[in-house]
């Protein structure tokens, strides 16, 4: 069992690298909406994973696994799950639909990136706590 978790870990170590390495693709600059609707999606492919690993069986079921009490502030987190992959498919449908891509199209990515950041910041905080209370409880 101790096996499984560790490659859990490890996939989702991963999937969290292809989503940064995509974040930083994605401020670089393009020559065509097209260029830029195809790294939308990729970033959009390694979102979904990195959710689905946080979600399926993942860390938020330990978490929930030792406090149940939390459920609504994960489901919350789940929720924002959803909002930045709808957010995302809607960069992607923009840009393919474009002609050209001007700053507003970039500042838009920009933020959506930012939100990313703080969803994965209050994700990790959340995270540290749920297990502290947990490992204090039991002591």
């Amino acid at each position: 069992m101790e096996q499984q978790s560790l490659s859990v870990g490890e996939a989702l170590l991963q999937a969290h690298n292809a989503l940064d390495k995509d974040l930083a693709f994605l401020k670089r600059p393009v020559t065509t909406p097209a260029e830029m609707s195809q790294r939308l999606a990729m970033a959009r492919q390694h979102l979904r994973q990195h959710f689905r690993f946080e979600e399926e069986g993942g860390y938020m079921d330990m978490v929930l696994r030792g406090q149940p009490n939390l459920h609504r502030r994960v489901e919350q987190l789940h929720e924002e799950h959803e909002t930045l992959d709808q957010m995302l498919t809607h960069l992607i449908a923009e840009a393919a639909a474009a002609t050209k891509l001007d700053a507003s199209f970039q500042r838009k990515i920009q933020c959506w990136i930012d939100e990313l950041k703080a969803h994965e910041s209050r994700e990790n905080e959340f995270v540290e706590v749920a297990f502290t209370q947990d490992i204090g409880q039991k002591d």
